[in-house]
């Protein structure tokens, strides 16, 4: 559990001061759309939003899981409790994966490799254009479900050996979607760095 949580608060620190240092100059603190910190509740309150709809659906998947699992495995709780997860974030991640790609398609950051018609190094080269609050708000998804994996496993999940649930070696998707996610809001949205205006 330390290991998950020495993982998340960095990134949580990288983004909190990434914002604040970004909201001192002049052309982006007068600029109501640009990311702020208070905007990190958002995704605390997406996370217990995500929490409760993973409690409910794990527990109606529950029957489907003993269905799957074989007969002999269908009166282990835990077992039936880590196939409904699984079933969960399959429902999640292909959802998830559905909107972020209607959201992102169009930004000029998102490359062709992906889908979109964009130059990735765009992502690299433009702090001073406020996102979309579309874009915001799928970033924030995405942060929002790392912190719902901490405080579901810490609360509401028994202790296991696969309790490193987005940190184990056959998690690192979603550990890496978590990175790039929140690299993308702090490099981006909320570089410290002073805005250059594109000619």
């Amino acid at each position: 559990m330390a290991a998950m949580t020495v993982t998340l608060l960095p990134m949580l620190w990288c983004m909190v001061r990434g914002v604040t240092k970004m909201r001192e100059h002049p052309v982006l603190r007068d600029t109501p759309e640009m990311p702020q910190v208070s905007d990190l509740w958002i995704a605390v309150v997406m996370a217990f939003g995500i929490i409760t709809v993973r409690y409910v659906l794990t527990k109606l998947l529950e029957p489907v899981s003993r269905a799957i699992l074989p007969p002999h495995l269908r009166d282990s709780a835990f077992r039936i409790d880590r196939l409904a997860t699984s079933l969960f974030n399959a429902f999640y991640f292909s959802w998830v994966s559905i909107v972020g790609y209607i959201i992102l398609k169009n930004e000029e950051w998102f490359p062709a490799s992906l889908g979109g018609s964009g130059d990735f190094v765009q992502a690299f080269r433009v702090f001073d254009i406020a996102p979309s609050s579309s874009v915001k708000l799928y970033v924030l998804l995405q942060l929002a479900y790392q912190i719902h994996n901490l405080i579901y496993v810490l609360l509401l999940k028994p202790l296991d050996n696969d309790v490193m649930d987005f940190c184990g070696p056959r998690r690192d998707c979603h550990f890496a979607y978590g990175q790039l996610a929140s690299r993308q809001l702090h490099c981006d949205q909320c570089h410290r760095r002073v805005p250059q205006r594109r000619k």
